[in-house]
């Protein structure tokens, strides 16, 4: 993806400019100030430029989805603004009426931008996060985009400022990917964050799990947590690990006082869990729930910590006052640190293997108007994933949609990619689905973009939520009262023993779904995600929040299997297109489509369909076990020759294959004909993990 290129301009052009010109991109450059000195003003901000850009036909920038102060740190709503060349939002505002939770009023502020370029090129623009800075960009219709350079504090800043990246690519994943794997590998200071490929995925999330939050709230307790986990057991499903969500933290106060108080004290609340969290450990064994993970507020509880807690002197010396009221950890790593000790003793204590931290956002703006909330931030996720490496606990991140996280993301691989699930709710149901495959075009690089828990006896959307967890590649965690699970829907995301069936690099938009507002055009909105030899995902979906139910066409193409390789790394380029051709498979009808030409896509009301594009080798494709959503996933180790095809499978099942011309014959198997090439057999425990040899016969 080619090498950092530092800035042509020296630093006191830089730090004299009050603009920066992209007019004519290099491949790659990234901008900075090595020797800065200066004072932010009222506002926060250290330096301003106006940015001057290629013509462009339009673009998108990434900010919180309806709140203007948390434009820059969107916590999990990030969202994805699309531009026309005049700065204008393309979509009215005045029609996202259900644009998340905060009522759709559109931030004009965000980070990282993708501009489609007017020559075919894409130029991605990524403001730069440094020790003690951040930059943001602030779009106004008609006027060229502001970068500020921030640090939302009143403290002097003297040593090196970042100030902005971009890299150009041939499409919009590699000039996205081109700048993210540039400035992580760059000597810029401060930055500690990992490629998503650099690091370890945890066991545990490889396999299917269960949460109480979406189902229980807070509301769990000792008794609800045991008897769900009992009733986990009775179900027969294979849920590996259960995520004990937020309740039993303590703190003075009813229920209704939780988010206006701090956390009163380390242990948990006793007359929720009067025998402490180890009671649950009993329930983990080896070949059942063999993990755990606990859920935590990073700030404490949702006003940090309380003045009057029971944390004894020594602690205290760690916390102090913030101009936000809030009383709060000290903004350096050591007073970090020691605080997530405490925090997380219990999790420690009782077994806990992973943890969950919530309210990342948040936190940041309560050390806004300190002596440096950027610095404040940067050092509490370093100690957040510095204490999760020495304990070796996974880090699931919630509300972490902001590039100060990004940055300094060195171990935790899992994030969330949108703003909460809710069971039964048709605008929440479109907006998170559009959250999370737009956040990933920059999240993507980092971590893997977590699709949040669903409920499996949701009417509304339950396989369309299963279907996007499966091709998301992050945990799979279910959330109903567990004696309320559809196993239709479930057994599918994964294998007998709970093991999750994963595309190897996460879904991304197809290139045209990231420049139209799906939820309030009439537009098909299209993701891919790579499989296993040489497959590819397509999932098509009407989220269009008319006020009744729309029909919405579309097609399937070819050409849409180039760019299967969106999210993988490094970036291998375009998918070649095979020699002999592709078939596509709707997995909802089994159908198969020779797709010499375009298949066309009809969606009526929310709804999705299931693509899976194969190569045609020597007259043949194998589809997989049609019991699992990602179907191609399921075959090991296929070949191919114009006589036989063989491989194996982990697990029994009915098994689809494509054979061009000819008839399909192997041993102990019966081919059922399903017309236009497509046959379907079932493979016995048997023929498990053994090679199948299926020939041709004339």
């Amino acid at each position: 993806m080619g090498q950092s290129v530092t800035s042509t301009k020296s630093n006191s052009e830089l730090e004299k400019s009050n603009s920066i010109d992209l007019v004519h991109p290099k491949d790659f450059e990234i901008l900075k100030i090595e020797n800065f000195s200066g004072t932010p003003n009222d506002k926060g901000i250290l330096k301003s430029y106006s940015i001057k850009l290629p013509d462009f036909e339009k673009a998108v920038y990434y900010g919180s989805d309806g709140r203007e102060i948390t434009g820059v740190v969107p916590s999990n709503r990030g969202y994805m603004w699309i531009l026309d060349n005049q700065f204008g939002l393309i979509s009215d505002p005045v029609v996202k009426k259900t644009a998340g939770t905060y009522g759709g009023k559109p931030t004009s502020t965000g980070t990282f931008s993708v501009f489609k370029l007017k020559d075919g090129r894409y130029l991605a623009v990524l403001p730069l996060v440094g020790e003690k800075s951040m930059g943001y960009f602030d779009y106004k219709k008609g006027s060229l985009p502001q970068l500020h350079v921030a640090t939302f504090g009143t403290a002097k800043v003297d040593g090196q400022v970042p100030i902005l990246a971009y890299a150009i690519g041939n499409n919009i994943y590699e000039a996205s990917q081109k700048v993210w794997n540039n400035v992580i590998k760059s000597d810029l200071k401060g930055i500690t964050a990992k490629l998503r490929s650099e690091k370890v995925y945890p066991e545990y999330w490889k396999y299917l799990g269960w949460c109480s939050w979406e189902e229980y709230r807070d509301m769990i307790n000792e008794k609800l947590m045991t008897e769900a986990m009992e009733n986990i057991y009775a179900s027969g499903l294979p849920i590996r690990w259960v995520l004990v969500d937020e309740g039993p933290q303590s703190y003075q106060g009813t229920r209704k006082d939780r988010f206006s108080v701090g956390l009163h004290s380390f242990e948990v609340d006793k007359k929720k869990f009067p025998n402490g969290l180890s009671p649950l450990m009993k329930y983990k064994k080896e070949d059942g729930i063999k993990w755990m993970g606990i859920w935590q507020h990073q700030a404490g509880l949702y006003k940090g910590i309380d003045p009057n807690n029971t944390m004894g002197a020594e602690m205290n010396k760690n916390f102090e006052k913030m101009p936000s009221g809030n009383y709060m950890a000290k903004a350096d790593f050591k007073s970090q640190y020691a605080f997530f000790e405490g925090l997380f003793g219990y999790t420690k204590e009782a077994g806990f293997d992973f943890v969950k931290i919530d309210f990342q956002g948040p936190q940041f703006l309560s050390y806004k108007g300190s002596e440096n909330a950027v610095y404040a931030h940067t050092q509490t996720t370093k100690a957040l994933e510095a204490i999760c490496k020495d304990n070796n606990w996974g880090l699931m991140n919630c509300f972490a949609n902001d590039i100060t996280w990004a940055f300094n993301s060195s171990q935790s691989l899992v994030t969330r990619a949108s703003q909460d699930y809710r069971s039964g709710k048709p605008s929440a149901a479109r907006i998170q689905t559009y959250q999370c495959y737009n956040n990933k075009l920059w999240m993507g690089n980092i971590v893997w973009g977590d699709h949040d828990m669903f409920h499996s006896n949701d009417t509304l959307c339950n396989r369309m939520m299963a279907v996007s967890k499966a091709v998301a590649g992050a945990p799979v965690y279910i959330s109903d009262a567990p004696k309320e699970f559809v196993k239709d829907v479930i057994t599918p995301l994964c294998y007998k023993d709970g093991e999750i069936i994963r595309p190897i690099a996460p879904a991304l938009p197809l290139p045209e779904s990231f420049f139209v507002d799906p939820i309030y055009e009439k537009n098909m909105y299209r993701v891919i995600a790579p499989l296993t030899n040489g497959a590819a995902s397509i999932v098509c979906y009407n989220i269009y929040d008319g006020d009744a139910p729309t029909t919405l066409k579309g097609k399937i193409s070819k050409k849409d299997y180039v760019n299967a390789s969106a999210m993988m790394q490094p970036y291998p380029g375009e998918w070649k297109l095979p020699k002999g051709g592709l078939i596509a498979f709707e997995y909802y009808s089994k159908i198969v489509y020779d797709l010499k030409d375009d298949v066309d896509v009809e969606l009526t009301g929310l709804e999705d369909k299931l693509f899976h594009l194969l190569p045609i080798e020597h007259g043949w494709a194998i589809i997989g076990n049609t019991g699992k959503y990602l179907s191609p996933a399921t075959i090991i180790e296929p070949k191919f020759t114009e006589a036989e095809i063989s491989f194996k499978v982990k697990e029994e099942g009915e098994v689809a294959i494509y054979l061009k011309s000819g008839l399909p014959k192997s041993e102990g198997l019966q081919f059922v004909n399903k017309g236009n090439g497509l046959w379907l057999c079932n493979v016995p425990k048997n023929k498990v993990n053994t090679v199948i040899t299926i020939l041709k016969k004339k």
